[in-house]
């Protein structure tokens, strides 16, 4: 039988590797039935390769793909809270994690929006109040997906009246 790598968890941003360099293996990827000793995958899911030595004995090696390597934020500088229903709400977009809390804080440094949920978003507002033209800064909390700990982004968003 050949001698293959254990069945592992890994992440979505890498290649996927069947196993030791052997010139005497070859390789059969179960979802795309390609032939190569890599693969690179888009999806999360389980991945299986089918690993066969020169005496046509095989083993099956599954490798389970679960999200991105590193979690990625993608967070607006600017919005126009003008209620045309464009960009009138300030959200971050995360890849690879949860959104836990987002904090907006003025000038000086006071908290004027906090909100604790999956999916926080400001309208540009503190106490029902319009905020005025200007830069605030930002904190958001995170977890990501394959670790417990919290994490903190931290940015500045621009309110364009």
């Amino acid at each position: 039988m050949p001698v293959v790598a254990a069945d592992e968890t890994t992440c979505s941003d890498k290649p996927l590797i069947a196993g030791d360099f052997d010139s005497n293996l070859t390789y059969l990827w179960e979802h795309s039935g390609e032939k190569t000793r890599t693969v690179n995958i888009r999806e999360d899911g389980i991945y299986k390769v089918k690993i066969t030595n020169q005496f046509g004995c095989s083993k099956t090696r599954t490798i389970k793909v679960n999200g991105p390597c590193n979690t990625r934020i993608f967070a607006p500088d600017i919005f126009t809270p003008n209620s045309d229903g464009e960009n009138d709400v300030f959200k971050l977009f995360i890849l690879g994690g949860v959104q836990v809390r987002l904090d907006i804080y003025n000038r000086w440094g006071s908290i004027i929006y906090s909100e604790e949920n999956a999916a926080p978003q400001w309208d540009g507002k503190f106490k029902g109040e319009a905020c005025q033209t200007g830069n605030y800064p930002d904190i958001l909390k995170y977890r990501p997906l394959n670790n417990d700990s919290v994490y903190e982004f931290r940015g500045v968003v621009m309110v364009q009246r």
